[in-house]
């Protein structure tokens, strides 16, 4: 089993590929935090580097557990970069490291398309 995965920009799978976002970093980087912080059981914010855009989350359900890390850079252009990891935790076998990254991901872009990214629906 995989002991960690990473998004990238040269991923072969389009779902797993490093988000480029127009909106700003703080929208972005706000975002993500509201999705760490939410209440959903075996999840919590473990730990947040705003100045270099940097979340980690800790999963844990009985005998799996996962570190997801999340960075946001900001371009040069405008907008921003976004890249997500699953790594296993110091105990524990990690689960699906590659199904956290893509539900992730994309939970990020279905907030990130509305109107107000502070207001999303999760599912």
């Amino acid at each position: 089993m995989a002991k960690s995965f990473k998004s990238s920009t040269d991923a072969s799978d389009p779902a797993f590929k490093t988000r480029t976002y127009s909106r700003n970093f703080d929208v972005v980087y706000q975002q993500l935090l509201l999705m760490a912080r939410r209440p959903i059981k075996g999840w919590w914010l473990e730990d947040r580097e705003m100045a270099q855009g940097i979340l980690r989350v800790k999963y844990k359900r009985l005998l799996w557990q996962a570190r997801v890390t999340a960075w946001v850079r900001k371009l040069e252009g405008g907008g921003c970069e976004v890249d997500v990891e699953s790594a296993d935790a110091i105990a524990g076998w990690g689960g699906n490291h590659k199904g956290r990254v893509k539900k992730l991901l994309r939970e990020l872009d279905d907030a990130l398309l509305g109107n107000n990214p502070f207001k999303p629906t999760f599912q």
